[in-house]
């Protein structure tokens, strides 16, 4: 205790424990009396410095927590925005490939009798977008090129991949049952590609279906004279 001009300032210094427990920090508590009353001032020093170490580092944690929440719902909101527009792309490039397909239909219709004939087959019908469904299944077949004894089975892509050819040859083994009225025709297979690989032409073959192809500005069978057609 001591006297000054303004009165008697009293001082008081008291250890206490941070709420973090990083250690003690001082509170210096100054009472004051003065000809116009009593005055108090409080100060808090710690000891990790004049800026409140503890509290501040709590502060920064929350504002990292905040920032943190605030990125995560940014990003939640932009993958939804990102798989809109891959869902968008997608029915674009679908809607495309049907149209270029609905294209290689159109130019392989006809070249069908032709071409057939050329291999020693004598078609002369030709069925486009021909629809089946019975007994809970059904059948779609874009070219069906047929006559008294024969039917030809052609699936049309713009790019034929394996998994093409393979769809196919699930689609030969129900022409049959939903299209009962071949059911004593020999029933052949087709692919045919405004695109073919090389590898998907060979396994299509491989698997004793007809290929047509695009040689120039015209359209031909892959297959060699010598090809023998599965009959289904």
């Amino acid at each position: 205790m001591y006297d000054n001009d303004d009165g008697i300032v009293e001082m008081l210094r008291v250890g206490l424990q941070t709420p973090s427990g990083c250690g003690t920090c001082g509170v210096t508590i100054a009472l004051g009396r003065s000809p116009i009353g009593i005055h108090s001032t409080v100060v808090l020093k710690t000891a990790l410095g004049e800026t409140g170490g503890g509290f501040l580092w709590n502060s920064k944690i929350q504002e990292t927590d905040r920032i943190m929440k605030e990125n995560q719902a940014e990003i939640k909101e932009l993958q939804k925005e990102t798989a809109k527009s891959f869902k968008t792309v997608n029915t674009i490039i679908g809607n495309l490939g049907n149209r270029l397909g609905q294209f290689v239909e159109e130019a392989v219709r006809p070249s069908a009798v032709r071409l057939f004939r050329e291999c020693g087959i004598d078609v002369h019908e030709v069925y486009q977008n021909v629809i089946s469904k019975r007994d809970h299944e059904s059948l779609e077949i874009d070219l069906l090129v047929v006559n008294d004894n024969d039917a030809v089975v052609i699936e049309c892509k713009s790019n034929l991949s394996i998994d093409d050819v393979n769809a196919h040859l699930a689609r030969m083994a129900k022409v049959k049952r939903l299209l009962p009225r071949y059911k004593d025709n020999r029933v052949l297979g087709a692919v045919a590609g405004m695109v073919i690989p090389e590898n998907v032409a060979q396994y299509a073959i491989g698997k004793g279906l007809f290929v047509i192809g695009q040689n120039g500005d015209h359209l031909e069978l892959r297959n060699e004279q010598a090809f023998s057609p599965t009959a289904w």
